[in-house]
């Protein structure tokens, strides 16, 4: 399985703008990754584009790293995608 990503936009809601290009870099790593491992769920075996994708709620302490942020977002989302 071939699998290429991009995240265009990263939307943090609740969290300053200060570190959002390295939260989304740890993200696309990340999810890169699970996706490599793990795959997705069988809808998404053909060609697809997700212009939307909403993760669970995240409880995150005030002094979480970007990395931190980055690799619970991207569990939360690999989650959503496995279904």
């Amino acid at each position: 399985m071939n699998i290429e990503l991009h995240i265009d936009t990263l939307v943090l809601q609740g969290l300053g703008a200060h570190h959002q290009d390295e939260i989304r870099a740890v993200v696309e790593r990340e999810l890169g990754a699970l996706l490599s491992r793990e795959g997705l769920a069988t809808s998404f075996e053909s060609t697809t584009t997700l212009h939307q994708i909403d993760a669970e709620h995240l409880h995150l302490r005030a002094d979480s790293s970007a990395e931190t942020i980055g690799i619970q977002l991207a569990r939360s989302i690999h989650r959503g995608l496995r279904g």
